[in-house]
């Protein structure tokens, strides 16, 4: 049975503020493909039309500044809240604050997109959606699960581990930014880098192991091994045949061997 999708029936998208404000406030979502928070949404312009005030993502974000704007000093459906959020924009033209409007396409009508692996603090995780009872339609932290990659005891499961929501790492995970394997290999062979390990790929990250060696992990498992530490070889463990065709695909494997 096909049913109609209601949201078409509101120019915002929402059936009203409080439930925009309910679905997104507080999260991360994507507007013309790249990751932003929302602080605040506005009821307050004549055209009827919802504003989003958000930033991007980013190493600096005023949301985390003495200077931020005052989306915290209003219920978020008071009238005046927008009128705040507009003198702030107007006092601090070079922020990074955006406003836009709710109905706009390049939301893609706040659809999930994915997350992959995170670099953060010299160490890798597997990051991914998991089932909640809260509300949100954007992405909030207690609805990421992170799987650290690691040798030992491996995967371990969990609720958020200090990867904020607002934080750089995550924020390349959603831009599906990482350093090249190359890069990778580079800088894993170097003794004076710390890093447990680097994903170069959203599903793919290069492990240390004990004795200079190193392991490919792909999502929340380490799978194989790199004999020669380079390209040219991956054994991969006989557990984990089924994620040969993905190896195969990444194209940087010369000889692919499952043990």
């Amino acid at each position: 049975m096909v049913t109609e999708d209601k949201t078409k029936e509101h120019i915002n998208f929402y059936e009203n503020i409080k439930e925009a404000n309910m679905r997104l406030r507080g999260t991360v979502v994507l507007y013309y493909g790249l990751p932003h928070y929302i602080m605040a949404i506005t009821a307050h312009n004549p055209d009827g039309i919802f504003r989003v005030y958000m930033e991007p993502l980013s190493d600096e974000m005023i949301v985390h500044s003495s200077n931020r704007p005052p989306f915290e000093q209003y219920p978020s459906d008071h009238p005046s809240l927008g009128t705040a959020m507009d003198e702030w924009m107007e006092k601090n033209p070079k922020s990074a604050l955006m406003r836009k409007m709710i109905n706009s396409p390049k939301f893609n009508k706040f659809r999930p997109f994915p997350l992959g692996m995170c670099n953060y603090n010299g160490r890798v995780y597997y990051l991914e959606r998991q089932p909640t009872r809260k509300s949100e339609q954007g992405l909030t932290s207690n609805m990421i699960a992170e799987s650290r990659l690691r040798l030992d005891d491996q995967p371990i499961m969990g609720g958020p581990r200090g990867i904020a929501l607002t934080s750089p790492a995550l924020a390349a995970t959603i831009r599906n930014e990482y350093p090249s394997f190359e890069e990778c290999l580079t800088n894993l062979k170097d003794r004076t880098v710390t890093n447990d390990g680097v994903a170069f790929h959203r599903h793919f990250a290069l492990i240390r192991g004990p004795i200079n060696t190193l392991f490919l992990g792909y999502k929340d498992s380490v799978i194989g091994v790199l004999p020669h530490r380079d390209s040219t070889e991956v054994i991969l463990d006989v557990n984990h045949y089924h994620t040969r065709e993905a190896v195969q695909d990444l194209g940087i494997f010369i000889n692919i061997v499952v043990e």
